[in-house]
């Protein structure tokens, strides 16, 4: 470059002295030659510029740079050497930087939810395994608008950009997320946001399910507390008479059954639910459902209706209480439902199973309802469960006294076809 610019300078004196002497053939010779030159410093210049350039750019992208050969006669010599020192120092500190990175995405990946680190300007640095849900596939070091697949997401993200978000709950794909956000991380020469969607979907399912537990129960209590207390009233009166008297008095004891009842069946699902372990022994499952049987008959009084039976001596191993809780609650369900007919209940031996199957001729349901059925307090016909006195609990613990002992019960119906009931309980298992 230093031999551009001196051959540029005598040039210049030369075309100079051919232009006083009047030597006009030499004067244009020597002004296309001085151009000619000029024109090849510049592109030369230019090179040099752009080689600078390329290097830098790739050191800042790629994070790769070849140190430039130093040469005295270079005019571009002490920039370059500037140059080197600068990223002598930037390199260390762009490694530490993705160190750090790197770290926080092998933690990252370890997490089931959503993690995203960002920069000032919006773009994704870094994203964990858990966050492919959200982000559209083809795109690396993108800005978050460009690959999140809906645009609620894109409204989310961008306010973690712009704010500190602190277990703000936000519905995604129908489910709900807990998303946080941390400014400031001092990861990038930027700022960068780490932020966070924790999927809190079953969290708030059971809290809800917990809720309107208590609320059916608290209704449940009230229905039956309610009647009492008025009857009490009634019955505090003098001037009621001896069949009037009679009439309050049936009335207090139904109601205070049904209280009864309903506590009893919650005491024996809150034991199912919790960790205890029940004492097992070996049961015979005719035996129980011959009791069962016994127990239901006097309800069957004022119906047109008659239960054919089969009971085969089948043993299993299972708490005997809670067994006989599961065939009673189960049975009761088809007496209580079928005003006229026919109900069936057999207890048989097949596959190394036992299996109860309780078959009514009553209304039967739809599936949609069918499905619901095992839910606690769950009700297809209020005011017909109301008159029948059902706890809506029943069904909820046979099926769990039926996982308890490793089986299962499932229910076959149609509206006014009856319903069928088949739980399986393996023999005896310890």
């Amino acid at each position: 470059m230093k031999i551009c610019i001196l051959s540029a300078i005598a040039l210049s004196l030369v075309f100079s002295f051919f232009a006083l002497t009047g030597h006009f053939v030499w004067y244009v010779i020597t002004l296309v030659l001085f151009f000619a030159l000029l024109l090849t410093c510049f592109f030369k210049m230019k090179r040099e510029i752009r080689g600078i350039a390329s290097s830098v750019k790739n050191f800042v992208k790629n994070k790769k740079f070849e140190r430039f050969v130093l040469d005295e006669r270079d005019v571009f010599s002490e920039l370059k050497e500037q140059i080197n020192n600068l990223f002598e120092i930037t390199e260390p500190l762009m490694r530490t930087k993705e160190d750090a990175l790197k770290r926080i995405k092998k933690i990252a990946d370890v997490m089931e939810f959503p993690v995203f680190l960002l920069s000032g300007s919006g773009k994704i640095l870094l994203s964990n395994n858990a966050s492919e849900i959200f982000i559209r596939k083809g795109c690396d070091n993108c800005f978050y608008y460009e690959v999140l697949k809906t645009v609620s997401l894109v409204d989310i993200v961008g306010k973690c950009l712009n704010e500190d978000l602190k277990n703000r709950e936000f519905k995604v794909f129908g489910r709900i997320y807990r998303v946080n956000s941390f400014g400031n991380l001092g990861l990038t020469s930027e700022k960068s946001v780490l932020c966070m969607f924790e999927d809190i979907t079953s969290e708030k399912t059971k809290d809800e399910l917990e809720r309107g537990f208590i609320s059916a129960v608290s209704h449940e209590l009230k229905t039956p507390l309610s009647v009492i207390k008025s009857a009490a009233d009634i019955l505090a009166d003098e001037s009621v008479n001896g069949e009037e008297k009679e009439k309050f008095i049936r009335l207090i004891k139904e109601n205070a059954l049904r209280m009864d009842t309903l506590v009893r069946k919650l005491l024996i699902l809150a034991e199912i639910r919790s960790d205890k372990k029940f004492k097992k022994e070996r049961i015979n499952l005719r035996e129980v459902a011959e009791l069962v049987l016994k127990e239901e008959i006097p309800f069957t009084k004022g119906k047109k209706l008659c239960i054919e039976n089969s009971f085969e001596d089948v043993e299993i191993i299972g708490n005997r209480f809670l067994i006989t809780e599961m065939m009673r609650n189960v049975l009761d369900n088809a007496v209580k439902y079928t005003d006229e007919g026919k109900i069936t209940f057999l207890v048989t031996f097949e596959n190394s199973f036992a299996k109860i199957v309780i078959k009514d001729t009553g209304p039967g349901m739809s599936e949609d309802i069918s499905s619901h059925i095992f839910e606690p307090f769950y009700r297809e016909d209020v005011s017909r469960t109301r008159s029948t006195g059902g706890t809506g609990l029943g069904l909820t613990i046979a099926r769990r006294v039926a996982n308890l002992h490793g089986g299962n019960i499932t229910v076959k119906s149609a509206p006014g076809k009856g319903t069928k009931f088949v739980i399986q309980i393996p023999v005896l298992r310890n």
